[in-house]
């Protein structure tokens, strides 16, 4: 079973979330792992890092993001790509989302990969157990965001298992 091993605040400088954008339509068997293989077989992460100004003072700078928003609408959006500096051009056939808000909410969450994605809730309340205010929807987008980076997700333990972090903003 999946669990949080820890949570920690994190100070972020103010950020370009920089990707392509997708809704329910686009899962396939319910998921939206085959938008990932499509990313990495269009190389649409090479393009990203190869092109924009990733932030130095930020060190998970380089991870990939899996963003999910729930709009005004109750719809929710799903988002993969890369968070780099606002400065950052956006290569065409991108969009993106700035962020100005300057603290993470951070739950380093551990276990097999089949496991890890559908308790958001569960992570949502363990951060607000441990003190933090996870900024609301009338602020903005609300998001959160599944930050995978390497090699702790793209290399899974003996047993299968992996470590990713989910990523909320907190006041």
């Amino acid at each position: 079973m999946a669990e949080i091993i820890k949570t920690y605040i994190q100070q972020v400088p103010a950020l370009r979330f920089i990707g392509k954008k997708y809704t329910e339509e686009d899962k396939v068997n319910g998921s939206f792992h085959a938008k990932w293989s499509e990313w990495f077989n269009r190389g649409w992460f090479d393009i990203l890092e190869d092109n924009l100004i990733p932030h130095k003072e930020y060190e998970d700078g380089c991870a990939y993001v899996g963003l999910v928003c729930h709009k005004n609408t109750g719809t929710p959006e799903y988002w993969i790509g890369m968070l780099v500096s606002q400065e950052s051009p956006v290569p065409k056939g991108f969009d993106y989302i700035d962020y100005k808000h300057n603290k993470l909410g951070v739950c380093v969450i551990f276990g097999n990969k089949d496991e890890l994605y559908n308790d958001e809730d569960t992570y949502i309340e363990k951060l607000r157990e441990t003190g933090f205010d996870v900024v609301e929807c009338e602020e903005g987008p609300c998001c959160f965001f599944q930050r995978y980076g390497c090699p702790c997700f793209m290399v899974p333990d003996e047993d299968g298992n992996i470590v990713f972090d989910l990523c909320f903003y907190v006041k």
